[in-house]
């Protein structure tokens, strides 16, 4: 039997990464994962439009290779029900999926570093041509409000946003960049 499942994350962007991190170490919080490159093609199943859409993630970080299908219907907390399983070869994978001919295929870069506390992940993630953000993560819609809280960011809160949405914030469309990687 397959499940989705919600995910309940939010991002914050344009943090001070040196601050932030202070605040987790005080909190405990462990470095489960320095920071790590991962590559990732992205292949639109549904267009998105305002915050909604479909798509197949294959995302490479180390030597995990995870292929996802997200839905989402809106930004707020616990909007994207996600189903993801593990794969073999990252480039062979892409290639099948290549075979798929959807609307779009991307490929895209970014460095993260992994923190833990209380099932709790804080991701500070670091993309190009863009201010490094944190995405929060936890099994519930309330822990992740916590997380806020407890890192005093609770204003700050922009919701599940993707990608798409994060480089409108600054005023560049993903769609544009086939390719986006550090040099």
């Amino acid at each position: 039997m397959i499940f989705m499942f919600h995910e309940y994350e939010t991002k914050i962007l344009d943090i001070n990464v040196v601050e932030i991190e202070e605040k987790l170490h005080k909190l405990w919080a462990e470095l489960i994962k320095p920071e790590t490159l991962m590559r990732r093609r992205v292949f639109d199943v549904q267009a998105h439009s305002e915050n909604t859409g479909k798509r197949f993630r294959l995302r490479q970080q180390g030597d995990k290779t995870t292929l996802t299908y997200k839905e989402r219907w809106w930004l707020e907390i616990g909007s994207t029900k996600e189903l993801e399983t593990e794969v073999g070869d990252f480039d062979i994978m892409a290639e099948l999926l290549q075979k798929l001919e959807r609307q779009t295929m991307v490929y895209q870069e970014n460095k993260r570093k992994v923190y833990s506390r209380n099932d709790i992940e804080f991701c500070i993630d670091t993309r190009p041509m863009i201010p490094t953000y944190i995405e929060i993560e936890a099994p519930s819609k309330q822990q992740v409000e916590e997380a806020l809280k407890t890192l005093w960011l609770e204003w700050k809160d922009v919701g599940d946003m993707w990608m798409i949405e994060i480089y409108k914030n600054h005023n560049m469309d993903l769609h544009s960049y086939n390719i986006l990687k550090f040099e």
